[in-house]
């Protein structure tokens, strides 16, 4: 009974630790999106292309 719990807790920390990294890919995948809007977004402001009052909402990333 006690082998199987351990057994059973370390498949559980397994398919943890693989949503974690799946998670962390993730984050990592946006946040480069992210910065890579902000410096076109930037390109665009210092070519004058671009309103100094516009904004994004964040969607689509």
């Amino acid at each position: 009974m006690i082998v199987s719990r351990i057994r059973d807790l370390n498949e559980a920390e397994q398919t943890l630790s693989a949503e974690i990294e799946r998670l962390q890919s993730e984050l990592q995948r946006q946040q480069k999106s992210f910065q890579d809007f902000e410096e076109l977004r930037r390109r665009f402001r210092r070519s004058g292309y671009d309103s100094g009052h516009s904004y994004s909402t964040g969607r689509g990333f």
